[in-house]
């Protein structure tokens, strides 16, 4: 019997609506997206919606989430795992390179051929406007010196430092000083931070923090799930790129 292939609202191309329901029995909340194959460009965005849905629905950190190409909605070259601290080179229909994972840094993915074809993303010099992965990670290392110097300066933190405590590690205080800027421009309280309040900060990130293209973007890759506003779980996850978080429990996604 001919089975038609399935686009899965996961990302992932089935063979039939059975396969698809006896992934949904199996624990996977996968729906039907579309009949045939996923096209290769939509394969990351769809499964990154299905990965931001499941965390939102189990308030959980350690569901992987992919980085998606924002020129050709491709996997992006790297990919992490924002609650392992590990990092892997990925093919663009996101398919793990072996020998490339590593914790606590960025893997060279240079030798396999995929950055040449974004490599304009990377060099801003060329004036293309591009914010690749590697410009995001550099965007948000130069943002968080910012922050950083503006929490040393809060006679309130200065206080608090001159104690010593269990959560003095490099990764521990940067989602520190990450959870304290949030709190200082949430000035309503109420858990979110709106267009108005992050306006002022807008204008100083796009004056101040290099890679430009990066900086005009903040706002818009910030809001995960684009309803005008970035709550806290999105502003410590959008910025939390080179922070490694130290779980005792490795639970590091990998496609098949």
């Amino acid at each position: 019997m001919n089975v038609a292939a399935i686009c899965g609202s996961d990302g992932r191309t089935y063979n039939s609506e059975c396969e698809i329901k006896r992934a949904a029995c199996h624990g996977n909340p996968v729906v039907k997206q579309m009949e045939g194959a996923c096209p290769e460009n939509s394969k990351c965005r769809l499964e990154r919606r299905f990965q931001q849905d499941i965390a939102r629905r189990k308030n959980s950190s350690v569901v992987f989430i992919p980085e998606c190409d924002e020129t050709d909605g491709s996997y992006s070259i790297v990919q992490c795992h924002q609650s392992t601290g590990y990092c892997w080179c990925v093919t663009k229909t996101g398919r793990p390179l072996p020998g490339t994972s590593v914790r606590n840094k960025r893997p060279n993915c240079l030798p396999y051929g995929k950055v040449g074809r974004r490599s304009s993303q990377t060099n801003m010099g060329r004036g293309t406007g591009g914010c690749g992965t590697l410009d995001r990670s550099t965007f948000n290392s130069n943002l968080l010196k910012i922050f950083q110097s503006e929490y040393e300066r809060d006679p309130k933190n200065r206080l608090k430092g001159n104690g010593r405590s269990a959560s003095n590690s490099a990764p521990d205080k940067g989602v520190r000083v990450i959870r304290w800027k949030f709190d200082q421009l949430d000035r309503n309280k109420n858990g979110e931070l709106s267009r108005r309040e992050l306006r002022g900060q807008k204008r100083l990130i796009k004056k101040l923090i290099q890679p430009l293209a990066c900086a005009r973007r903040f706002n818009k890759y910030c809001d995960l799930d684009k309803n005008q506003k970035i709550d806290r779980r999105e502003w410590v996850t959008c910025l939390s790129v080179d922070i490694n978080s130290e779980l005792a429990t490795l639970r590091l996604h990998v496609r098949p």
